[in-house]
């Protein structure tokens, strides 16, 4: 699934990644449990696209994929895949669908993006 933000200030043309890159993100460190298995999903995920001759970026476990490293990484050049395996924030029933209340862990103290 591909999300794209539209605001008034958004650019028109964004520039398409022209290389086979991905970023493979897993298990980030998050006032949450961890989850080795989200880490486990990262690890066959850069395996995969290794094997099939991808340029993979991996920050994988809670000591790699600290946010900032991420927010780095996501800004440090193009990618035609992005790959996040983390905990999800959700609330009571009826209620993920509200910006506020769901969202992506990006880690402690650092606001959660809409998921």
């Amino acid at each position: 699934m591909i999300r794209v933000l539209a605001t008034e200030q958004g650019r028109r043309a964004p520039l398409p990644a022209n290389e086979d890159t991905a970023l493979v993100i897993g298990n980030p460190p998050t006032e949450y449990a961890s989850l080795p298995g989200a880490a486990d999903e990262a690890r066959l995920v850069h395996q995969r696209l290794l094997g099939h001759g991808v340029d993979v970026t991996a920050l994988i476990g809670r000591q790699d994929a600290q946010p900032q490293a991420v927010v780095v990484a996501l800004f440090a050049r193009k990618y035609r895949i992005v790959h996040d395996c983390r905990a999800r924030r959700l609330s009571g029933a009826g209620e993920w669908r509200k910006p506020a209340r769901a969202g992506v862990i990006l880690g402690e103290g650092i606001p959660d993006c809409a998921a």
